[in-house]
């Protein structure tokens, strides 16, 4: 069905459904193929493969520019212009991906003075950014055909799972742990950019000194705020290889990767949130802009204050179960860190809107606050709490970074007229609603799984149904929600 058919709402869910379809393919396998590396390669070099993948990001970040994000917005107001759109782009990208990756072999050989094992690591996964620019993802996610997504991330991930189970028996291998996530990222681009050929024609080059100064002016911003982002966000990593040893980053890892099989989940709002929301902006449709972000907090809310009280719950079950009993400490960081998540969600759906605005101003400086305050607080957590003060800084960063997007966001409004402000509102009794059915289901669920010694996922069914007939019965969860939930599968 043609999305033009469907309300607002019916177009979020869908987009946020095939969206959700795509990264649960993608996390599921990259969470069984962590839990796997764990337990093959031990935490010292589970923690440098950690850092590896840190680091690369980095390198990615340079080759992208934030030129992605430019082009959902830009695409998702103007899909008629997709195919120069995405050409423009991808010739800077081309650029930036190739400059990328030599920087990287650069330092992993004549700068870094790190070990054989890291090294290694560093040198094979340099050539990511030169292979992630052909996925084109921004294209797909504006058009909203995010089955693509999905079909190209299975395919990608399931070669990455596939080359862990073969290949990869002890700490020797990892060779070949890194060697299958890029075999993996590749068969997952090289089909997303098949797709969009098909769907926007043959992409032409663009290398004129025009394009490219039209770009930078109109896409580095959103590459500063990438930048930004990812540095606040890995920062914790990068002061426990300063101030602390590779055990411990492993240890970190292990419960920041379930932490980010959640969190990515929540990334995927702002996807499916961009084209809806900008078509308001473009209308300058102030109450329609008002509805969709106050039902999206909702929605964060709604389903994050429970995943919270449900982590700390079962969070040692979690880690015997996926990891065994002797990486215990990360059962405590996960205690900390779940909590990160309902930040994220609220993070999403300001730095969403912002993002549809093209509100560069407002992004950079939202996140040049928090990189400085995490640049001066994150080093000194750990310094004199190890890898507790990583776990404390990384609850503490996402915690400033709401505060300052929802700052930010309502300035703009200030010097506005009552009838083009946004109304963002939010129910308080519903949300302390939540908030008792989560504690309520949080005990329920402690309960069946330590007293009556139900498995890890009885005990999360049986929560997962006791909040949902709760939230029924409380009206947290509301029959219109459910009925357009029904016509989207139906349709």
């Amino acid at each position: 069905m043609e999305t033009a058919n469907l309300t607002h709402k019916q177009r979020f869910i869908k987009n946020l459904s095939l969206l959700y379809l795509a990264t649960l393919i993608s996390k599921v396998f990259a969470l069984i193929v962590n839990i796997l590396l764990v337990r093959k390669l031990g935490a010292s070099i589970y923690g440098e493969y950690g850092f590896a993948l840190t680091l690369v990001t980095y390198f990615t970040l340079i080759a992208d520019s934030g030129l992605s994000s430019y082009g959902e917005t830009s695409i998702a107001k103007k899909k008629a212009g997709a195919k120069v759109i995405a050409g423009d782009i991808f010739s800077f990208n081309l650029i930036l991906s190739f400059a990328s990756f030599i920087i990287l072999l650069f330092l992993a050989v004549k700068v870094f003075r790190f070990g054989r094992i890291q090294t290694n690591m560093i040198l094979l996964i340099s050539i990511l950014p030169l292979i992630e620019i052909f996925s084109f993802n921004y294209v797909i996610k504006a058009l909203e055909k995010n089955h693509i997504m999905a079909f190209s991330v299975f395919f990608g991930r399931l070669i990455y799972f596939l080359g862990i189970i073969i290949f990869v028996g002890n700490k020797n291998d990892y060779f070949f742990a890194i060697l299958f996530f890029i075999v993996g990222a590749f068969i997952t681009s090289i089909i997303q950019f098949g797709f969009v050929i098909k769907l926007i024609g043959k992409i032409k080059l663009n290398f004129s000194f025009k394009n490219f100064k039209y770009l930078a002016i109109n896409g580095m911003p959103f590459g500063i705020v990438s930048a930004l982002l990812i540095l606040y966000g890995s920062l914790p990593v990068l002061f426990l290889k300063v101030f602390s040893t590779d055990k411990n980053i492993g240890y970190y890892y292990m419960a920041g990767r379930l932490v980010f099989f959640v969190s990515s989940f929540i990334g995927l709002i702002m996807g499916a949130f961009i084209p809806i929301i900008s078509e308001a902006i473009k209308n300058n449709d102030f109450k329609k802009q008002s509805s969709i972000i106050s039902e999206l907090l909702r929605f964060n809310y709604t389903f994050l204050i429970p995943i919270c009280f449900g982590g700390v719950v079962l969070s040692r079950q979690i880690i015997s179960l996926f990891f065994g009993y002797k990486y215990m400490l990360s059962a405590q960081l996960l205690d900390i860190m779940v909590w990160s998540v309902l930040f994220m969600g609220i993070s999403s759906v300001f730095g969403g809107y912002l993002t549809s605005l093209q509100d560069r101003k407002s992004l950079i400086l939202s996140f040049l606050i928090i990189c400085i305050i995490s640049i001066v607080i994150v080093p000194v957590l750990i310094k004199f709490y190890g890898v507790y003060g990583a776990a404390i800084s990384s609850l503490f960063n996402e915690f400033i970074m709401v505060v300052s997007l929802i700052v930010f966001t309502l300035k703009r409004d200030k010097n506005k007229k009552k009838e083009d402000r946004i109304n963002i509102k939010v129910n308080g009794l519903n949300l302390i609603k939540v908030l008792l059915i989560s504690a309520a289901m949080g005990y329920a669920v402690w309960f069946f799984s330590f007293v009556l010694h139900f498995n890890l996922a009885l005990s999360i069914i049986a929560g997962i149904f006791i909040y949902f007939v709760l939230s029924i019965s409380l009206k947290t969860i509301n029959n219109k929600d459910i009925i357009e939930l029904k016509q989207i599968l139906k349709k």
